[in-house]
């Protein structure tokens, strides 16, 4: 009731500090980390082809996987790999720009 005034609720409508969206309120930039060593030449081109997007919105974070045996026992094999944080995903070396962006495209879509 608002000042004696009965007010309709919508359907589905429940009482909440902070209102529920099923979309994004606003687009987040891809965070994105590189998984290597300083030492793996591969990691070096993975790198040079991320910093062609990093202009665009795209921020990397490179992680040496040799401070963590955690790490190490998840990468050691495949590095350098890719890991979006917003989703978890995974991409393992090789591979190239087009397969990058087609790999971000859902992010980089919304730029429109």
């Amino acid at each position: 009731m608002l000042h004696g005034v009965a007010t309709a609720k919508p359907a589905g409508y429940t009482r909440r500090m902070i209102p529920q969206c099923d979309y994004p309120l606003m687009r987040t930039d891809p965070q994105l980390v590189l998984y290597g060593t300083q030492a793996c030449h591969l990691c070096e081109e993975a790198s040079s082809l991320l910093a062609l997007l990093q202009g665009n919105g795209v921020e990397v974070r490179e992680q040496d996987i040799t401070d963590s045996d955690q790490l190490m026992a998840l990468y050691q094999l495949r590095i350098p790999v890719l890991r979006r944080q917003d989703t978890g995903a995974e991409l393992d070396w090789p591979f190239n720009l087009a397969q990058l962006m087609a790999w971000l495209d859902d992010v980089l879509a919304e730029e429109g």
